[in-house]
């Protein structure tokens, strides 16, 4: 399935476009890092909530952390990485343990399911 990763979350409250601060990598003249303040989107939860530990994965085998390191790297070098079902099962449950408000989690599951009917339709016009 098709998965745009390059949506942008919006604030239920006020409807604008969730914003976040990331370090550069450069220094200030003042020897401080210096931050941008990009768009918060799809690609950023995914990759975090692959990359973050969770107590549950301190039992986990390393072969199944080099398969959630390959997914974000995956999805990290396509704005539209071709996810299985499976990996977007995975990718919604550990949105879920990352962010466990509805506001991420929530338009995050929704996001993924708008992409997967789109997919489901596209390859039955294709057949057709």
């Amino acid at each position: 399935m098709i998965i745009n990763v390059t949506r942008i979350f919006v604030d239920v409250d006020s409807g604008n476009e969730m914003k976040e601060d990331r370090e550069t990598g450069e220094k200030s003249d003042q020897g401080s890092l210096l931050v941008e303040t990009i768009p918060f989107t799809l690609r950023t939860t995914c990759i975090r909530s692959l990359i973050l530990p969770f107590k549950s994965d301190e039992s986990e085998q390393p072969e199944k952390k080099q398969d959630r390191y390959e997914l974000a790297l995956k999805i990290r070098n396509s704005d539209h990485p071709d996810l299985s079902k499976e990996e977007i099962k995975l990718l919604k449950e550990r949105i879920a343990k990352a962010w466990p408000g509805a506001g991420v989690s929530g338009q995050a599951a929704s996001f993924f399911d708008e992409d997967v009917a789109a997919s489901i339709m596209k390859k039955k016009a294709e057949k057709k």
